[in-house]
């Protein structure tokens, strides 16, 4: 989407993830290393979060990812005690109620590259990936996560839900073994040439072994209250305020 002129200089791209239901804006920064104490990097700081502040304020949810060159930041803490630039993101941050996702180093032993979205259930999965052709930052690998629903359906806590858990240490291995033995793979084979066919065949074949020999036993599981976005978003704030206000009384 088309951004205004006055945050010309920002090396930021910006664009909508269209759903049935709701619209994720993604923002993709780039913030060079500058010296904390350098009036450009405050200036451009500034810029940056009065840009991010101006595109988010009319959606329901943004997620934020990019380089930001911030290592002074302790974000499993959120806190600073570094320059004014970090201080000043920190901040936006915080009080916008953005969750950061990335724990692990991304540039040698610095937090560089991050995550923020301001719904904590919308990003998993976040995992370190090997660089990219000659960058010195890793790759993170994350999933996004959208539930195509009203928020109306959403469950209340006595929601439970029945759930199938297999004995393994009963099951029933050696029959097991024996019907795997008897199948005619090279006739499974043929009739099954493409890879993606012949694992899906295999596994179900697995499937229905293990149903045949390992016993189960059927358990209750209480489902976990699935909140609206509005909701949601509120809760993570309130965690990161929390977070920040506890780390001002410990100092």
């Amino acid at each position: 989407m088309p951004i205004d002129s006055r945050f010309i200089n920002l090396e930021l791209l910006c664009f909508d993830l269209l759903f049935s239901t709701t619209t994720v804006k993604f923002f993709v920064v780039y913030r060079p290393p500058n010296g904390g104490g350098d009036t450009v990097a405050l200036d451009n700081m500034h810029l940056l979060i009065a840009c991010l502040k101006e595109y988010s304020v009319a959606v329901e949810i943004s997620i934020i990812v990019g380089d930001f060159n911030l290592p002074k930041v302790n974000w499993q803490m959120s806190s600073c005690h570094g320059d004014g630039v970090s201080k000043q993101f920190l901040n936006f941050v915080t009080t916008r109620g953005y969750y950061q996702f990335v724990s692990f180093p991304t540039r040698e032993d610095n937090i560089l590259d991050l995550i923020f979205a301001n719904d904590e259930q919308i990003i998993n999965s976040v995992l370190p990936r090997p660089p990219l052709s000659h960058s010195d930052h890793c790759i993170i690998d994350f999933n996004v996560v959208v539930k195509c629903v009203k928020s109306s359906e959403t469950l209340d806590n006595t929601t439970e839900i029945n759930r199938k858990l297999y004995n393994w240490y009963s099951g029933d291995f050696e029959s097991m073994i024996w019907h795997l033995d008897c199948v005619d793979w090279n006739s499974f084979i043929c009739y099954h040439p493409q890879a993606a066919c012949a694992w899906s065949k295999f596994v179900d074949v697995l499937w229905t072994l293990i149903d045949a020999f390992v016993p189960t036993r059927s358990c209750k599981v209480r489902q976990r209250k699935c909140y609206p976005k509005d909701i949601r978003k509120l809760i993570c704030k309130k965690r990161q305020l929390w977070k920040k206000h506890r780390h001002v009384r410990q100092t």
